[in-house]
């Protein structure tokens, strides 16, 4: 048994690891919630599908073929840019709400909290995004 595909591998074995760890919760636990057990079938099915795409030599080959397309990359370099986008403005729409929200006359209250951390790290995501604008504008 040879692994073709050694990424696909260890993330298959990842999500194993994870379905097994919420199946043990969910036996363990008093109520079964089906958040966990959804969590426990995505994983188990996931983890599987990928370990067993990674054992065999043609999915293998098509899925380095599929990495390796510029077109594919650059879909997924906007797919990301894109991503981090909604997540900073997303950020910063919900530090203003919560900025506003937990406002308080005695002072600020635990919901203007936790508005400034969502506007730091939103901050963090429009710097990174600037950097690496900078980056790729004196690179390319």
């Amino acid at each position: 048994m040879n692994i073709y595909h050694k990424k696909n591998f260890v993330i298959g074995l990842v999500l194993l690891g994870m379905g097994v760890c919420c199946l043990v919760y969910v036996f363990r636990a008093e109520i079964i919630d089906l958040g966990w057990v959804y969590v426990m079938a995505v994983s188990l099915i996931g983890g599987t599908a990928c370990v067993v795409r990674s054992l065999s030599r043609e999915k293998a080959r098509s899925d380095r073929l599929k990495e390796l397309d510029e077109r594919n990359r650059a879909n997924l370099q906007r797919a990301k840019s894109m991503a981090l986008d909604l997540i900073s403005w997303g950020g910063l729409a919900a530090a203003l709400i919560l900025a506003f929200l937990g406002r308080e006359e005695s002072g600020p209250g635990p919901m203007s909290y936790v508005g400034a951390g969502l506007f730091f790290a939103s901050a963090f995501g429009f710097i990174a995004q600037s950097l690496a604008w900078l980056y790729l504008d004196r690179h390319s």
